[in-house]
């Protein structure tokens, strides 16, 4: 996306749901999109190396996926801004699982050590994620590879009180990956046309949010968007109009 105060996806993701929900769909170059039919869930996996991936393998298992890889992360921003929306409308709320390949070191040629079979799982969405998650670390206990059972350690991902017109950080979506987080939050209407008509609410909240990310993430860039359900189209806010707003913010409630 180019830089500007607005940024707006140019190519909407034309997607093509049957009448039972069911979705096949190809995201960029090399992506897809897979729904067997109408659910609540989606599993979103990014991977450079799809080939070699155990999280991609583990993706595609499941009935609802978007998998792509950072080349086509626009395409991705675009299909996923798309099928949420339409899942959001089929059942007010969803489940994101983001599923993704851990580090390890590489094991000598030759050598009987076996990598640590270990899955961690967090949650952000309140009592609601707590139970989604206890569910799902239940069903990944089972998992058997090699007859290898997984260590599985699932946390709550808090979200600090950040005490600007509203309660707290209760964004939609929350990505966090080795080279940028993002930030979606959805709007339940359709997106301005011009920048200044976007509600100033918005505009501060996604700023805060920002700015609690930073100090959690400061080696990452943290992006933010509005996701407009009515479109559905995208609206990436750049990084000088949230320091803006933020600014103005914090000198109006100075004393």
């Amino acid at each position: 996306m180019t830089t500007g105060e607005m940024q707006t996806a140019d190519a909407p993701f034309a997607s093509q749901f049957g009448k039972r929900g069911e979705l096949r769909e190809a995201v960029g170059k090399s992506g897809r999109v897979h729904l067997d039919r109408w659910l609540p869930f989606i599993v979103l996996q990014r991977s450079p190396n799809p080939s070699t991936s155990l999280a991609r393998r583990i993706a595609v298992n499941s009935p609802a996926y978007l998998i792509w890889s950072p080349e086509d992360d626009q395409a991705a921003e675009r299909a996923f801004a798309a099928v949420a929306a339409a899942m959001h409308k089929q059942f007010g709320c969803i489940l994101v699982i983001e599923v993704e390949d851990a580090e390890w070191e590489p094991v000598p040629k030759g050598s009987q050590k076996l990598h640590p079979f270990e899955i961690g799982a967090g949650a952000s969405a309140g009592p609601r994620g707590r139970r989604a998650l206890d569910c799902l670390g239940e069903a990944l206990g089972k998992i058997r590879i090699d007859l290898r059972k997984p260590k599985v350690a699932t946390a709550d991902i808090s979200r600090p009180s950040i005490g600007l017109d509203g309660p707290g950080m209760d964004f939609d979506r929350l990505s966090v990956t080795k080279d940028q987080v993002l930030i979606a939050d959805f709007k339940t209407n359709r997106m301005p046309g011009r920048i200044d008509e976007v509600p100033g609410a918005y505009v501060r909240q996604l700023a805060a949010y920002r700015a609690v990310l930073q100090k959690l993430y400061p080696d990452r860039p943290i992006r933010t968007a509005l996701v407009w359900t009515e479109g559905p189209d995208l609206m990436e806010l750049s990084a000088d109009l949230l320091d803006r707003a933020l600014a103005n913010h914090v000198a109006a409630r100075a004393p």
